[in-house]
């Protein structure tokens, strides 16, 4: 049965939040095209994720949430964990329900939201373009559009970073 965001009480944003904010990354992945797509412009998607220890507490969070799970091996000194990945449009509405709860990574998901506001329609001309297997539409995205994002994306990234805190 598919998860409905909207009606997650609000004691699981809460709680969801003050795991995000110890053990949570709020991420832009930049996906680069290499040979004969070389041409084409790069594709950024939100991710956010936490990473924990307990299987229970990210089965809760996929429960109630939506995203996956991936098991993270053990390392060297690195016990195995768990990651509860959620990415692009879920994301953003899994980083709203948090916002009026997160203390660390506030700005983070700030930083996050104004990205997502990037992909709205007026930021962005559609020319169709049928595949040959008819499934894919070409959006042509306005330069100044992605200078925006890589902006966001390298202060998000200095957010991230150990030692850095927001304010």
């Amino acid at each position: 049965m598919p998860v409905t965001i909207r009606k997650t009480k609000e004691f699981n944003w809460a709680y969801l939040a003050g795991l995000f904010d110890g053990e949570g990354t709020v991420y832009i992945w930049k996906q680069k095209f290499y040979g004969e797509k070389s041409n084409r412009k790069p594709i950024h998607t939100l991710r956010i994720f936490v990473t924990i220890g307990d299987k229970n507490v990210v089965n809760w969070i996929k429960d109630n949430f939506g995203g996956r799970i991936d098991l993270k091996k053990s390392n060297g000194n690195r016990k195995e964990c768990f990651r509860w990945l959620i990415i692009s449009k879920k994301a953003e509405r899994v980083l709203k329900g948090m916002l009026p709860y997160l203390k660390t990574k506030r700005k983070q998901a700030q930083l996050a939201l104004k990205f997502r506001r990037t992909f709205d329609n007026e930021n962005r001309k559609t020319h169709i373009y049928k595949h040959k297997d008819g499934r894919f539409v070409n959006v042509e995205i306005f330069k100044n559009v992605l200078q925006e994002r890589k902006y966001l994306t390298n202060k998000l990234h200095l957010l991230n970073q150990r030692g850095i805190y927001a304010s």
